[in-house]
């Protein structure tokens, strides 16, 4: 079982929520019954969104990394970093991510579900590898950065049977850029010693931060005029008042991106319970 802990190391389990975590999230809220909830297909793509997805996207990125990795001594890319004797078992565990997607492809019902899929796994893919490597072309990555809600468009299909609001999508959007936007900021001069151009790099630090602001107001009005799980709802307001408190602070940013991750997983894990509550 040796063979295990590098996979799982290139998978980076700590943030297996924003893959596993949004799908599980999408199918609850989309379900009419706690019966929907029982389908075999939601199970089988929920364990492919947690270890599956996650080593596509990561061991893909850490294979990739070269350089740039060596320079950003972040924790997360000291944790995906690929030790050479594991770049051959890390390659064939990316390689059996993209067969099950595959089948899973091969079992959808219907185009819609291979839309999806389909779509999950070219990003996945152009994310981390060169020449395209999205994640590292100022504001491409944050546009790329709809896969991490992929997977809640997704669930949210399988159990409802149609897509979410188009409004509810772009907001999705917007909070999944100003997450990714602000994990970029935390290593704005190793990329740019490295060459490596996000959109974090070309904005600077305090202007980034603003935008990651703005970016999460967006996505909590869109949460509260909706009306999902109010008035619980209203603490989506924490992201928008996060971002304007990193905009006056921002030497505490490294700190903010270590445990937002935590923050995501226990909202996440609320809005599940919740709607599991209006499911019962």
């Amino acid at each position: 079982m040796r063979w295990l802990g590098p996979l799982l190391s290139a998978s980076r389990p700590r943030l297996w929520i924003y893959l596993g975590g949004t799908y599980a999230v999408g199918v609850v809220l989309g379900a009419h019954n706690l019966h929907d909830l029982l389908a075999w297909r939601c199970w089988a793509h929920l364990v492919f969104f947690l270890p599956f997805a996650n080593l596509l996207l990561y061991g893909i990125n850490a294979l990739c990394d070269g350089e740039p990795a060596e320079l950003q001594d972040t924790p997360d890319t000291v944790a995906q970093r690929v030790m050479p004797q594991h770049r051959r078992l890390v390659t064939y565990g990316v390689l059996a991510a993209v067969a099950a997607l595959c089948v899973l492809l091969g079992l959808a019902r219907d185009w819609h579900e291979q839309l999806l899929l389909g779509l999950f796994l070219v990003l996945a893919v152009l994310d981390g590898l060169p020449p395209v490597r999205l994640q590292a072309r100022p504001f491409f990555d944050l546009f790329a950065s709809v896969l991490f809600v992929l997977p809640a468009f997704l669930g949210y299909y399988q159990t409802s049977g149609q897509y979410p609001a188009i409004l509810v999508m772009v907001a999705a959007l917007c909070w999944t850029s100003a997450l990714r936007l602000l994990s970029a900021v935390q290593t704005i001069l190793p990329d740019r010693d490295a060459g490596v151009r996000t959109t974090a790099a070309a904005l600077g630090v305090r202007t980034s931060l603003l935008v990651c602001a703005l970016l999460w107001s967006g996505f909590a009005l869109v949460v509260v005029l909706q009306g999902y799980l109010m008035p619980l709802g209203m603490v989506v307001f924490v992201y928008p008042l996060l971002g304007f408190y990193l905009f006056e602070h921002f030497e505490m940013g490294a700190l903010a991106a270590t445990w937002l991750p935590w923050l995501n997983g226990a909202l996440g894990g609320g809005v599940i319970v919740l709607a599991l509550a209006r499911l019962a």
